[in-house]
């Protein structure tokens, strides 16, 4: 409800008094909002092993291993990322999320392996080449199955995503 309030001229009774002048209360409709889509696009959704065209980016999925330890599921994703352009690119475990079948979001874990495993820390690929690292989660034992979303910039905003199926977790 939208308030507005009128003054009315005060007669010559009034100004005589100490009246106030009345408020008046008029409704007027609230303004609807309407969500519209800048763009509708098809999603589509790769498997491991396959190699995504993403932009600048080569990606493949080479190996997803998941293990239990401590009651927490250790998922480790083995992906090449090539560059197909004409620049450098950039590739940091912070532009990979886990998206699982209950509509939850995990981002990498930041623990680092001192076993030698190497993971994405903001690493440069220089055209024609390839990198091949992993990207680490740490996320519930109920977490069965679950798509890995990668974004080709460190921001959320302007970014393009793609999708890779992991499939279900042994």
């Amino acid at each position: 409800m939208i308030a507005s309030y009128a003054l009315p001229a005060l007669t010559e009774s009034q100004k005589d008094r100490e009246d106030k002048p009345v408020i008046y209360a008029t409704s007027e409709p609230e303004p609807e909002i309407v969500e519209v889509a800048e763009k509708v696009v098809d999603v589509v959704t790769y498997v491991v092993g396959e190699r995504v065209k993403f932009g600048d980016y080569g990606i493949t999925v080479v190996d997803v291993t998941a293990v239990i330890k401590d009651e927490v599921r250790h998922i480790d994703i083995l992906i090449e990322v090539e560059n197909k352009g004409k620049e450098p690119i950039r590739v940091d475990s912070s532009y990979f999320k886990l998206l699982d079948t209950n509509d939850r979001e995990f981002e990498p874990s930041d623990s680092f392996s001192f076993e030698g495993d190497p993971v994405f820390m903001y690493d440069s690929i220089n055209p024609g080449l390839k990198l091949t690292k992993k990207v680490k989660f740490e996320v519930p034992t109920d977490v069965t199955s679950a798509t890995l979303s990668m974004r080709d910039n460190m921001f959320d905003f302007g970014a393009e995503y793609t999708l890779i199926n992991l499939g279900d977790f042994k």
